[in-house]
């Protein structure tokens, strides 16, 4: 769309009004909600006018569609999209930032990591992975059942990396609520914590995250070193393939919001990451010959729920010889969608970026990474926020089910609606096993532990009774003598088997012996 110089500056009127910078509110203030709006932009894309093209031009995408973005946009921007023949028109006002009261500074996440520590100390360790360019601490929450020594296979969640996009630091911190409050009263999370191990992130991009308490428009971190006014931290990680890095949805204009930074890792955010995880892996590392590594990486940015997997770069799978795992990777994101309700896709087809924290787990280390993209804004309100929460529960749940074998895990039978009841001296144990979302293949084994999940195929095995969606959905029961046990709270964790021979997630519930 065309319009006059006089036109456009206008219509960047209402963006500048909106995309003000803004001071902290006093102490006292519990409520921080920006008084200004934000004009965004519909500008339409095809294969000659592409995101990178204006991700290259410092525009600030907010949305991707197949056939348009939605950006603000500066004076500067409008007079080179009329320039350069794009075909744009103003699409919504919608809120600026804000940070109201669900919503944590960074201060009171390292109190609540803290505490935690403090009141779980069996469970929780706080580890300083690094500090930010200003100095701050970078925060891991490591948790898992510390008595119990066997190995264990890791996975790690990271959120504010992008300081703007304010609730994925709550995911994450629901998350330690989840396992922590959970242990001994939810037997999912109790069977998980004695076998795996969790480490999550909950703001990454601590400097930034001060930036957006203060309602400040926000996304990269601080760091001016580079002649700029920060670096976008998730360009920043490194590429398998040589010459990709800093090649796709980047910038070489250092005040772009997509800047890369000068290199792979130059900062200091993502270095924490990288040495976090090459401590465990090694620098060459894969899941396949780290015994107990780091199994799962999932990075949670929003908005646009969406579900993504590598590549981000290339939308040909068979780059570096992942076809395989990016096949499996498919199942996996595919069911954590089917958790959530967001859209699963390989990462490229939203567009082309480098430099990704995902790429860089997998392609350097063959760790089954995610991200995941939650909510429909950068700063949601106490209700959207707590459908956020609740709709994340179950992939995070599942990735760490699956996390000894994640791509075998995927191709089995879910263990779903368990009961168990002690009766005449034997528990029974009541539940379904459901292969609708990994491959609709005929169950033909359940097997149950008691306390410890065991080999699989080592347990007592149930009895397969009513059947539906040929097979792939089953009903069973499974029954076992009490002899042997103490009085008091036991684990029983079930798994199932489809007709290909793969074993699914477990699951679990308490039964309580008189």
């Amino acid at each position: 769309m065309k319009k006059t110089k006089k036109q456009a500056w206008a219509l960047a009127l209402s963006v500048l009004m909106g995309a003000g910078v803004f001071t902290a509110l006093p102490a006292a203030v519990e409520t921080a909600q920006a008084a200004n709006s934000i004009t965004l932009f519909r500008i339409t894309t095809d294969s000659t006018h592409t995101v990178a093209q204006l991700e290259a031009q410092g525009v600030d995408v907010w949305q991707v569609q197949p056939n348009f973005v939605e950006a603000p946009l500066t004076p500067e921007q409008i007079d080179w999209l009329q320039g350069s023949g794009w075909d744009y028109k103003m699409s919504r006002q919608t809120n600026g930032p804000s940070f109201d009261t669900s919503y944590r500074t960074y201060a009171s996440v390292r109190a609540a990591l803290n505490d935690y520590a403090d009141r779980y100390p069996s469970l929780a360790q706080v580890v300083t992975i690094g500090q930010t360019f200003e100095g701050r601490p970078i925060q891991a929450i490591k948790i898992t059942n510390s008595q119990s020594t066997a190995g264990k296979p890791k996975s790690l969640w990271i959120g504010g990396t992008h300081a703007r996009e304010i609730s994925p630091p709550e995911v994450m911190m629901s998350y330690v609520d989840l396992l922590l409050e959970g242990y001994g009263n939810d037997a999912d999370v109790t069977w998980m914590l004695d076998t795996r191990e969790v480490w999550i992130v909950p703001v990454l991009n601590a400097d930034g995250h001060l930036k957006a308490e203060q309602l400040i428009n926000q996304r990269k971190n601080t760091n001016t070193s580079w002649g700029s006014d920060g670096v976008d931290l998730n360009r920043n990680y490194d590429e398998a393939v040589p010459g990709i890095w800093g090649l796709y949805g980047t910038s070489s204009n250092p005040f772009s919001i997509v800047y890369p930074g000068p290199r792979a890792f130059s900062e200091p955010e993502t270095q924490a990451i990288k040495n976090l995880v090459d401590s465990v892996m090694g620098p060459t590392g894969t899941p396949q010959t780290v015994a107990n590594g780091f199994n799962m990486v999932v990075d949670m940015h929003s908005f646009g729920n969406l579900v993504m997997w590598p590549w981000n770069w290339t939308k040909d799978t068979s780059v570096h010889g992942a076809a395989s795992d990016i096949a499996n990777m498919e199942r996996i994101g595919t069911k954590f969608a089917a958790y959530n309700t967001y859209k699963p896709q390989l990462g490229a087809k939203l567009y082309a970026t480098s430099g990704d924290t995902t790429d860089w787990a997998y392609g350097f280390h063959k760790i089954p990474s995610f991200t995941i993209e939650i909510g429909k804004t950068f700063w949601p309100s106490n209700q959207e926020l707590a459908g956020q929460i609740a709709e994340n529960r179950g992939p995070f749940l599942y990735g760490n089910k699956i996390l000894d074998d994640p791509y075998g895990r995927v191709k089995g039978p879910d263990s779903n609606g368990l009961t168990a009841t002690v009766q005449d001296g034997r528990i029974v144990i009541t539940g379904a096993a459901n292969d609708g979302y990994n491959g609709n293949d005929r169950v033909q084994a359940v097997e149950v532990f008691v306390d410890t999940l065991g080999a699989r195929g080592t347990g007592v095995k149930g009895t397969l009774e009513k059947t539906t969606s040929a097979g792939s959905l089953t009903d069973f029961t499974a029954t076992l003598s009490t002899q042997g046990l103490t009085q008091g709270k036991h684990l029983l964790i079930v798994e199932a088997q489809d007709e290909t021979g793969a074993w699914g997630a477990p699951s679990a519930v308490f039964v309580q012996i008189p």
